[in-house]
């Protein structure tokens, strides 16, 4: 049974989030979406149930991620489970602004502070799926005061 809470490693956590933005705004060609699927066995019932995709931008981020990621489940499941985090704490939570900036570039674009990628990569995460956010802030900032010294 794959894992899916395990600690990953920043460098791969970032690049997972630059495939799937590549991915999700068409800046890099990718398999349609549409053209692939999941089987989910119920276990209550016994039935095998398929999933289909839309063509969207984040079927297409995480079509992205778990072509490059796939092979080791417990490692895409952990990386999906971290941008998860990480994503809610950009949409919930307005302690992540200081760490956030719009690419002048791409207004579209959100860049996120290494330092936050960073910290989500190795936090402990709930079985829920869920920070302790005041602990995950907490190290953001003591992680950016080493780094100024």
């Amino acid at each position: 049974m794959p894992k899916w809470n395990l600690p990953v490693d920043p460098e791969e956590l970032q690049f997972a989030l630059q495939l799937g933005s590549a991915a999700g705004t068409y800046q890099m060609p990718i398999e349609n979406p549409e053209t692939k699927g999941i089987d989910l066995f119920d276990e209550e019932s016994g039935e095998i149930q398929q999933i289909r995709f839309k063509d969207n931008p984040m079927n297409r981020f995480g079509g992205a991620i778990v072509k490059e990621f796939g092979q080791d489940e417990s490692k895409f499941y952990s990386i999906m489970n971290r941008i998860a985090a990480l994503m809610r704490l950009m949409a919930d939570d307005e302690r992540v602004k200081p760490y956030l900036k719009t690419d002048p570039a791409y207004s579209e674009h959100t860049m996120i502070n290494n330092v936050l990628i960073e910290v989500v990569a190795k936090f402990p995460i709930s079985d829920d799926g869920e920070l302790d956010k005041d602990a995950f802030f907490r190290e953001v900032k003591e992680l950016i005061e080493t780094d100024k010294h």
